[in-house]
């Protein structure tokens, strides 16, 4: 078979724009095992991106092979975001009197929710022209495609599974997000009446989205795992594809690194802090055995 080559874009699968998705994807599960609600900014910085790339990927002329390759950076970014979207709603709506910086909290968790059924779409869209438009691309039948490291056909059974899996957790997600949004509503007042009486509730209250049940936070960290390969999977899509500029630098990928690595040195700053406040009781501790 003669080898093909497809013409990329560096704004797309660039070594900026997939390390800064790795990083992303590293700190916010640095943050949730930390358990530090500083994991809202993020998130956040993992939705924008997911949209970034969906509409870059949308108003560009790409080969499907690309858009193939943005449908696995989007699930990486929305596989860490629905760590918190599969709980943290209905503990807000219970427990919205306690929830610190509630606004903050509440829109972070609308945007993620929005971000994944946008890539639900998205990937909906994709699965479902992809049988008769992957072929007709060029290299279309040389094609390589990684799912948590397994090679499969992505216009075989496998895109069956998608677009199945597509639409239901579309449906799950879109009923989270109706349940949110009115639940904003109906407690809106509530929040405002609680606040003007006590003005510092919430600031002992419960750190939401990893501290409200310790068993919560165990169970995210079997994310792990399935985190990790699936990027070692999305590499191996970009890697084994002969894709060109893939090692080409361009000043979108630029800023994206910038944002991703301003955001690990955060990450670095929470663990420091909470390494200082591990030694500070261990101290404290012995000084009271003593």
């Amino acid at each position: 078979m003669e080898k093909c080559t497809i013409i990329g874009d560096s704004d797309i699968v660039g070594p900026g724009v997939r390390f800064s998705v790795y990083l992303q994807c590293i700190t916010i599960l640095i943050k949730i095992l930390a358990d530090e609600d500083e994991i809202l900014e993020s998130v956040k910085l993992g939705a924008l991106t997911s949209f970034s790339l969906i509409l870059s990927a949308l108003i560009s002329d790409l080969n499907y092979v690309l858009l193939l390759e943005v449908s696995k950076f989007v699930s990486i970014l929305t596989l860490t975001s629905i760590i918190m979207t599969l709980q943290s709603p209905l503990f807000i709506i219970k427990n919205f009197e306690n929830v610190k910086n509630f606004k903050n909290t509440y829109s972070t968790i609308l945007l993620c929710l929005i971000a994944n059924l946008t890539a639900l779409i998205y990937n909906v869209w994709l699965f479902t022209v992809l049988k008769w438009k992957l072929p007709k691309e060029e290299c279309g039948d040389q094609v390589k495609f990684y799912f948590y490291a397994v090679p499969v056909n992505p216009i075989g059974g496998f895109r069956i599974f998608m677009l199945i899996m597509s639409y239901i957790t579309s449906i799950y997600l879109s009923i989270w997000l109706i349940s949110l949004i009115i639940a904003g509503f109906v407690y809106r007042k509530e929040i405002n009446f609680i606040r003007k009486v006590t003005p510092d509730s919430g600031s002992e209250g419960s750190k939401v989205l990893t501290r409200e049940n310790p068993k919560k936070k165990k169970g995210r960290m079997f994310f792990i795992l399935p985190m990790a390969v699936e990027i070692v999977s999305t590499e191996l899509s970009v890697q084994r594809n002969s894709i060109s500029g893939i090692w080409d630098w361009g000043f979108g990928q630029i800023l994206a690194m910038v944002l991703a690595v301003l955001d690990l040195l955060r990450t670095f700053i929470v663990v420091y802090r909470i390494i200082c406040d591990i030694f500070e009781k261990l101290t404290t501790q012995d000084r009271l055995k003593t």
